[in-house]
């Protein structure tokens, strides 16, 4: 059986990044679902007419429209994604959840503000059963490194976890949609939160609290100088970092002091461990595959979204009243 897929919103994420050579080979909607054998990808929105034919000339034989109804109507798409600008992700969404596809992948941030957020929560209260498979883009959710790095955590593998730095460069509202949720599949549930303007718009600092008793430093680096996405664990034996936008790990492992007798000092060691590619969106749309499939849940589900929403409104609500911490 094979399923036919839709994008709606056709710009970089839909497809530009793909004329990148060095994302991959999957680094977008329209590749992944293209590669995937049983996929099909019949069609694309976008209501900017540039758009529509650039996507037609990247991907032969899709029809594109400029009319969202007419696609649902005409193409009865199992498998949507939604790529459009994060302004119209929750308007969208509840029209794409009304129609029910089989399975759908919404782009982040889910939401632009917690009032968006609550009548997503209402709208996929109300659907109870009658629920489509949705999940978010979140993609270290599926990475091979980033799953191994959780497990590792999980295992004591550095001991017990003691705190977690984490650098992210660019909007909050987007990045920090990745690193809130890698952070809880690295260290479980939230408790609270607390946060400071950094002085730029749609960036702040903040401090995470969690249920285990570790906490998460939050620092925002301007992106004009490089891109930065780092999450930097210490143990009480060890230190695992993930740098280089989630693409590589290091690793320390605490040996005797080379100058202070009676004491412990970290020190490089190496660590067999998978290869890590987070922007690959191939393992994303396998899962929604294997879900419609086997009836399963995605590894990022609807309240894992929901979840991530939440502490991102809590961390701007907090820097706005002056960093009062908030539980969650």
């Amino acid at each position: 059986m094979s399923y036919a897929c839709a994008i709606i919103g056709l710009g970089q994420i839909a497809s530009r990044y793909q004329e990148d050579p060095r994302r991959g080979k999957t680094a977008t909607h329209a590749a992944a679902m293209a590669a995937h054998p049983q996929c099909r990808l019949v069609a694309g929105y976008d209501p900017d007419a540039g758009q529509r034919r650039r996507f037609a000339r990247a991907w032969p034989g899709t029809r594109v429209y400029d009319d969202l109804d007419a696609l649902l109507a005409t193409e009865c798409p199992a498998i949507i994604g939604l790529a459009t600008p994060v302004e119209t992700h929750a308007a969208l969404l509840r029209r794409l959840l009304r129609y029910r596809p089989r399975a759908l992948l919404c782009e982040k941030p889910l939401c632009r503000n917690a009032q968006e957020l609550q009548q997503l929560r209402r709208m996929w209260s109300a659907l109870g059963r009658d629920r489509p498979i949705v999940t978010c883009n979140c993609t270290r959710r599926w990475d091979p490194l980033h799953q191994w790095t959780a497990q590792q955590l999980r295992r004591g593998r550095i001991g017990r976890l003691q705190t977690v730095h984490t650098l992210y460069s660019g909007n909050f509202l987007s990045t920090s949609a990745h690193l809130l949720d890698e952070l809880r599949m690295l260290l479980g549930e939230v408790a609270w939160v607390h946060a400071a303007s950094t002085g730029t718009a749609d960036a702040l600092n903040g401090w995470i609290g969690f249920r285990s008793g570790a906490t998460a430093v939050l620092q925002w680096i301007d992106a004009r100088g490089y891109l930065s996405y780092e999450i930097d664990c210490y143990g009480t034996t060890g230190r695992l970092r993930l740098g280089q936008s989630g693409f590589q790990l290091e690793s320390w492992r605490t040996t005797k002091h080379p100058h202070f007798s009676g004491y412990r000092a970290l020190t490089p060691c190496r660590m067999r461990h998978p290869t890590g590619h987070p922007g690959d969106l191939a393992p994303v749309i396998a899962d929604l595959v294997r879900c419609i499939r086997q009836r399963k849940r995605p590894l990022c589900t609807m309240e894992d979204a929901f979840r991530t929403a939440t502490l991102q409104f809590a961390l701007l609500r907090s820097a706005a009243r002056g960093g009062v911490r908030l539980a969650v």
